[in-house]
């Protein structure tokens, strides 16, 4: 029985490790509000909140939740509101009531001075609900090239997701250690009082006396 209880303790300690990871890599969920756009000629709306949702819904290990459904769990007002916002509170109420980890939104107006061309300038916006951190990037591109802005969405607010919600060292890291050190105790513990359960039984070594049936 003891040995039993010694393995399952061991198998116990070892696998904790990877279970703890794989706790951590659950698909992220993120919502992405939709886009505030100013002065820009309405033919190239349809196009600039393509490129949004073609990055996202494209992305793997995500869910995503687009425009439509947020607006849904939010009302269109509130939705409204959020787009642009500074404000944490507002943010993570959004993304709570949302179920979302992550919220995104951006601002676009046209700075052109050409009225034959389009010059997208503003910023696209990442909310994390667990650290309550905000991350801009900003935009200064013309429409023609948006797909560039696009692609540095995807470098410096989409990929690094992971990176930048590393628990920190303090929670998680000492959470382990405390978990090894009680896994050493318990294994030692059971090893002991195996141990001097043998040497009761049988100090001697032998297997006893027969007993006697019937």
């Amino acid at each position: 029985m003891r040995k039993n209880l010694i393995h399952a303790a061991i198998s116990l300690f070892l696998c904790y490790p990877f279970l703890y990871g794989a706790e951590k890599k659950r698909k992220p969920v993120i919502a992405f509000v939709g886009t505030r756009l100013e002065n820009i000629p309405e033919l190239h709306h349809n196009r600039i909140n393509l490129k949004f949702h073609n990055l996202f819904s494209e992305y793997q290990g995500i869910v995503y939740k687009g425009p439509n459904p947020v607006m849904e769990a939010l009302g269109p007002a509130t939705a409204d509101s959020v787009i642009g916002t500074a404000d944490k509170a507002m943010l993570k109420r959004a993304a709570t009531q949302v179920e979302a980890d992550h919220i995104f939104f951006a601002t676009l107006d046209n700075q052109s001075q050409n009225a034959d061309r389009v010059m997208l300038v503003g910023s696209v916006v990442r909310y994390d609900l667990e650290t309550d951190q905000v991350y801009r990037m900003e935009v200064l591109r013309y429409i023609d090239d948006f797909g560039i802005e696009i692609a540095r969405v995807n470098q410096t607010l989409l990929s690094t997701i992971d990176i930048d919600n590393i628990i920190p060292f303090t929670s998680a890291g000492l959470a382990f250690v405390a978990i090894m050190v009680l896994g050493l105790i318990m294994l030692l513990t059971l090893k002991i009082n195996v141990e001097l359960g043998g040497v009761e039984q049988n100090p001697e070594g032998g297997t006893g006396p027969p007993g006697i049936i019937g």
